[in-house]
């Protein structure tokens, strides 16, 4: 008997519906967009130590300085939504099979979660701390020193060993599983089944290959690393809505984020070269050349990170910038569906 989504309560509609992401729990909730689209991020600049003066009359610790600050953006930047009628015509001769319940699992499981999960992994590629872009394949024999190369770069960044994810697709996931064939059983229960496993501190997650760009082997990062926030998730069913003899389901998904520069360092990407967009070059006159085929160039006269600055400026073709001699310009180039260039440097001479 067909099931009128309207008499089932939300709470039990969403625990029926409920999709087991692979990023569920695993980003930051440090951080929060409250009310607009848009989120500020501050992050303290550490000061180096001062040799302590006990003979000084005053400032025995050292010359004060103002505590100063870096200042990013993230930004609620997707907003989805879906419509499907359901004729009762339709519904009875497809054998009552087109429940509003069995749309809203169908849009969820085919399309809204793996469109977000793409998302997540994009934003991560886009500006990863590290990047890793080589030009050899990935295969049995390097799979695990690649991956505990991205673990080095986490300890090197000194971000904290619990909440390490690495990410790793179906068919790169093989090639661990035949590097592990012949180890023993201590070693072996680094691959296990369920999350799939753990390789060091990093939790193995298995996702489908489609869920990356092209030549992306595996992405990594700690939870501290990355914000990713759905501020609207809903599902609705509208029986016998104005003009339709039959069900309406809608749906509607908000969603954004990306990665907090104060811990950049614990996001990392392993690609092939080809797979990495090319970098800008910058002149010593500060002119500026976006990176080779880029659909877009960020840029900074003030010497921060133009991938997590406020005062990044977008460009999709060369310029340059207002500046004086001394200024230190960086630049970054993006395009769709590959990882983002390295960050180019040049402090300016005229």
């Amino acid at each position: 008997m067909a099931v009128n989504l309207m008499e089932i309560q939300p709470k039990r509609l969403a625990e029926e519906l409920e999709y087991a992401s692979v990023i569920s729990g695993k980003t930051s909730k440090a951080f929060k967009f409250d009310g607009g689209d848009r989120m500020k991020i501050l992050s303290l600049v550490p000061q180096s130590l001062n040799s302590y003066n006990r003979t000084a009359s005053s400032n025995r610790y050292g010359t004060p300085a103002e505590q100063q600050d870096t200042v990013q953006y993230l930004y609620l930047d997707k907003d989805y939504g879906y419509s499907i009628p359901v004729d009762k015509g339709n519904f009875i001769e497809g054998n009552y099979l087109k429940t509003a319940a069995a749309v809203f699992k169908n849009q969820l499981n085919a399309v809204v979660a793996p469109d977000i999960e793409k998302d997540f992994f994009a934003r991560i590629c886009f500006n990863a701390g590290k990047i890793n872009a080589t030009s050899t394949a990935i295969s049995a024999s390097n799979v695990m020193g690649r991956i505990l190369a991205a673990e080095a770069a986490m300890r090197n960044a000194r971000m904290p060993k619990d909440s390490r994810f690495v990410a790793v697709p179906t068919t790169i996931l093989q090639f661990i599983r035949q590097a592990l064939t012949n180890c023993d059983g201590i070693t072996d229960k680094l691959l296990m089944q369920g999350i799939v496993g753990r390789i060091g501190t990093l939790m193995v997650l298995e996702i489908a290959d489609t869920d990356v760009p092209t030549g992306v082997n595996f992405v990594a990062w700690h939870k501290s690393s990355i914000v990713f926030e759905k501020t609207i998730d809903e599902v609705i069913a509208h029986k016998n809505p104005q003009g339709i003899s039959g069900t309406l389901s809608e749906g509607r998904f908000r969603w954004g984020g990306g990665i907090v520069g104060q811990y950049a360092g614990g996001a990392y990407v392993d690609c092939l070269n080809t797979s990495q967009q090319a970098a800008p070059s910058i002149a010593v006159s500060g002119a500026i050349t976006v990176g080779s085929s880029s659909d877009y160039t960020l840029y900074t006269t003030d010497g921060s990170d133009p991938r997590y600055s406020g005062t990044a400026v977008k460009i999709t073709s060369g310029t340059t910038p207002s500046h004086t001699a001394g200024d230190v310009i960086k630049a970054v180039s993006y395009k769709a569906g590959k990882a983002g260039s390295t960050v180019t440097s040049t402090t300016t001479t005229s």
